[in-house]
């Protein structure tokens, strides 16, 4: 039997779940530069450690367009060798 370890995060109420294997941290929320003409789902751009990364609003993409959540933290993953920012109220 395989186990999977994940981590879970809150979007508002709603609570979601990312496989551990891809994350690399979690940061506190800090400033987001804006995008001209970004898609929909990204809601800027942050620095990390001299890497700049694209924040994605999770809520854009799972349909919950006019859901706004207060956005505390990033958790900083890896999805097919590409890092990013996933924004989320917090981590549960």
């Amino acid at each position: 039997m395989s186990y999977i370890q994940i981590l879970t995060f809150l979007l508002g109420e709603d609570k979601f779940a990312l496989d551990i294997k891809l994350v690399d941290t979690i940061e506190y929320k800090m400033p987001v530069t804006y995008v001209p003409k970004a898609k929909n789902y990204v809601k800027g751009l942050i620095n990390i450690r001299g890497k700049v990364l694209p924040v994605i609003d999770i809520n854009m993409i799972i349909g919950n367009k006019n859901k706004q959540i207060e956005v505390k933290k990033f958790i900083i993953a890896n999805v097919d060798n590409e890092s990013l920012a996933l924004a989320i109220s917090d981590r549960k």
